[in-house]
């Protein structure tokens, strides 16, 4: 289906203006001469400042776009400046810009080497008139250009060239920087307050893990995984609980796609827990309960869509990450930890979790560094009990 693209007033001003200049110019051709009645004197004087000018205001162009740059890096994140710099000499109406320039130019120059003498004749009349129509279009262009530079730096227009480029990549290094980008766009909107951009960042985000699991690139994900687990660690330290739990929202989704394609990538689960984890905060002595309870939630629905999908794999290691998401909280906050407890036993038998907790102490050795490189097996042993008298 052919794109529509809308016109507004200005649009039609710049067309209609465009439209005058060639229109002079094709007078100017059969004889009228609006543009240009000199002799080669004024020819030469004005095919030798024209390029001038036309230079000087390339430069000053280019310039207002470094610091629209230098503004969106300081704003945003120094990563998206190599990003805005990919972009800007890629996009085809700057270089179409750039194209008409060197054109004009050429066409002045060529113009001028063949002035000689003291008239000049009619083809060189219409190349001088050809020259300053083409210079009076590289005005519009420009400031046509200057519009387009605000629109080109907006978060909206830069979410959306990210997630363009993001999905498009298919090379798990730049693939990986661009969603860095995103991450880093996100955590400094929340610290700034500007919940609007960086909800919409997120979604970004989820549309690009999404996109990896129905496409196997499961591998791409870990960064996306990192990235939302440290989005999630700055919204705590904020005190940010609402994006904190929608981070967690977007984790529970990826787990879910990866359950309903049958992919063996179970790193979802593993970033669900550690966000989990997060809710607890040592330092100042306070459990976020919107988050742990968010979590708890959604680890109850994923073992549940798991055992519906017959994904064993998947509901056994849900089960496992939501045992130690239990046991740690257990350790250290009996009294929230029987929010986890009454969502495990609603969803898991007791069967289930004995064959989870057998799993767990096989490999116990790996789960020391979330128990403070204490021991885990007490603790799981501990919430293990408690769950198998409930």
């Amino acid at each position: 289906m052919a794109r529509t693209i809308a016109l507004n007033r200005v649009d039609l001003i710049f067309w209609a203006l465009a439209g005058l200049i060639l229109l002079a110019f094709v007078l100017d051709a059969v004889g009228t001469r609006i543009l240009f009645n000199g002799d080669a004197s004024a020819a030469s004087f004005l095919l030798s400042a024209i390029p001038q000018s036309l230079a000087a205001l390339f430069a000053i162009t280019f310039s207002v776009l470094l610091i629209a740059l230098e503004f969106s890096a300081s704003k945003y994140t120094p990563k998206v400046l190599r990003f805005f710099l990919e972009s800007i000499f890629t996009d085809l109406q700057i270089v179409a810009v750039i194209g008409f320039f060197v054109i004009t130019m050429f066409v002045e120059f060529v113009t001028l080497a063949h002035i000689s003498g003291t008239s000049v004749p009619n083809e060189l009349r219409v190349l001088t008139s050809l020259s300053i129509a083409l210079t009076a279009w590289c005005f519009l262009l420009i400031i046509n250009l200057f519009r387009r530079v605000p629109r080109f730096f907006s978060p909206a227009d830069l979410l959306r060239n990210l997630k363009a480029k993001v999905i498009a990549e298919d090379r798990p290094q730049e693939n990986a920087e661009l969603v860095k980008i995103l991450g880093d766009i996100v955590k400094k909107e929340t610290i700034q307050g500007n919940v609007d951009v960086a909800r919409d960042a997120v979604a970004v985000i989820e549309v690009t893990a999404l996109y990896n699991v129905h496409h196997e690139r499961e591998g791409l994900n870990e960064e996306v995984l990192e990235q939302l687990f440290e989005i999630c660690r700055t919204a705590i330290r904020v005190d940010d609980a609402i994006m904190g739990s929608e981070v967690a929202k977007v984790v529970g989704t990826i787990c879910r796609a990866a359950i309903d394609e049958d992919s063996r990538y179970l790193g979802g689960l593993r970033y669900l827990r550690e966000i989990g984890m997060l809710a607890l905060d040592p330092v100042r002595g306070i459990v976020h309960s919107p988050l742990l309870l968010s979590v708890s939630h959604l680890f109850g629905d994923l073992i549940r869509h798991a055992r519906d999908a017959e994904r064993s794999l998947h509901t056994l290691f849900a089960i496992m990450q939501f045992l130690i998401l239990g046991s740690f909280y257990n350790a250290n906050h009996e009294s929230v930890a029987n929010h986890v407890i009454e969502d495990i036993t609603s969803v898991c038998s007791k069967a289930e979790v004995t064959v989870a907790y057998n799993g767990l102490m096989e490999k116990k050795e790996a789960l020391k560094a979330y128990f403070g490189g204490k021991d885990p097996e007490e603790a799981i042993k501990e919430f293990y009990n408690v769950l198998m008298a409930y």
